[in-house]
């Protein structure tokens, strides 16, 4: 016999196979099938919490002046002389956002729908943990959406390699794969020299890169691991390349700055913000907007077709981003607090809980490189 889809319980009994007249009244077992709902390592890696008081931190730093010839004697005149450094640079971090989630249960009434107190227990326990896994699928999608489509001003940091095109053979992949390597390798030999290059203020510097890390397209990862070393037998090569995270390619792109309408059949364009998949703005969801397949679009997933996005508020997949690399010191996601509360109300003998939390944008410093390298 094939297999079915599980189909929907509508709440009746069946009729007893012998007394046509009797119903079979026992449930056999009552399962919860939980959601996972991960919060994104990098979500974690990334967080300056920082705490309640106060709403903004700051970053600063200055060139370096240069040397000059020692005048000998020359300089006497000039010991009353001020020489301040006039390179600094101040850059400013401020918590400003917030966001709230909230969900109602009951104890008494309820539980008439459940076989046993610890079902009953499970339910109303993962009702209340949904909670946090809003907030999570909201942080982390927020977070890595952010990053994946951000690219620092200076040309330089921003590194185009050239690829021969896909033709299916081994050669050609192996080819590819030692490209993407090399222009690692080379970055990583420049960042090292002093150099004026790698930050946003053009100051003269050099990087030690294990303060780095990399979020790598799965696409470009999964070609040089699947395709271009399976016969090389380089082990190493493959755990230095993948050092760092691995990410979908879909959360790679360009910010689309001016306000649009996806195709009738979009493919490749993300959302930035938490929406309604209908256009809507109204938190929960109705039952009507539920039976009719409306759901929540959390940052980094893909919006509907011909649906309507405003300016800054989605972005453009870049499939020929290979990897990004920052420093997560500097790259600044803080959080201030997190606060959960819960309100009995004795009227409906029902509990509303709520979880709340202040945040910053993700905010890249220019001290230090960011670094996008794509296939030209």
């Amino acid at each position: 016999m094939a297999g079915i889809a599980a189909p929907a319980f509508a709440g009746s009994l069946n009729s007893n196979e012998i007394y046509n007249a009797l119903f079979n009244l026992r449930i056999l077992f009552q399962k919860l099938a939980p959601q996972t709902v991960k919060r994104d390592e990098i979500v974690g890696l990334l967080d300056k919490a920082t705490g309640m008081y106060g709403d903004t931190g700051v970053v600063q730093g200055m060139d370096i002046q240069g040397t000059y010839a020692f005048g000998m004697d020359a300089e006497a005149p000039k010991l009353l002389d001020i020489n301040r450094n006039k390179t600094q640079k101040i850059e400013k971090f401020t918590i400003d956002k917030f966001r709230q989630t909230d969900v109602t249960n009951d104890a008494y009434i309820s539980k008439r729908a459940f076989l046993d107190e610890g079902t009953f227990a499970l339910f109303n326990g993962y009702i209340v943990g949904t909670l946090s896994k809003a907030m999570d699928a909201f942080e982390s999608g927020m977070v890595k959406a952010s990053l994946g489509t951000f690219s620092a001003a200076p040309a330089s940091m921003n590194i185009s390699i050239t690829l021969p095109a896909i033709d299916g053979t081994e050669a050609t992949e192996r080819t590819r794969a030692a490209l993407i390597k090399k222009a690692i390798l080379d970055l990583k030999a420049d960042m090292a020299d002093n150099s004026r290059k790698y930050n946003g203020y053009g100051f003269y510097a050099s990087y030690d890169w294990n303060d780095f890390t990399a979020a790598w397209s799965a696409q470009y990862i999964n070609e040089i691991n699947a395709l271009s070393l399976y016969s090389a037998f380089n082990p190493k090569y493959i755990e230095e390349a993948t050092d760092g995270r691995i990410w979908t390619p879909k959360w790679f792109g360009n910010v689309l700055t001016s306000a649009g309408t996806t195709t009738a059949s979009n493919t490749d364009i993300f959302s930035l913000v938490e929406v309604n998949s209908d256009e809507s703005t109204n938190f929960p969801l109705t039952s009507t907007q539920i039976a009719g397949g409306v759901y929540r679009i959390f940052p980094g997933d893909l919006l509907p077709d011909s649906f309507n996005y405003g300016a800054n508020e989605a972005y453009q997949m870049d499939p020929k981003v290979i990897c990004k690399v920052f420093a997560p010191e500097y790259v600044y996601y803080m959080t201030g607090y997190q606060q959960g509360d819960s309100f009995y109300n004795p009227r409906s003998a029902t509990t509303n809980h709520y979880l709340r939390k202040g945040f910053s944008d993700v905010i890249i410093s220019k001290f230090r490189p960011f670094i996008t390298i794509s296939e030209a």
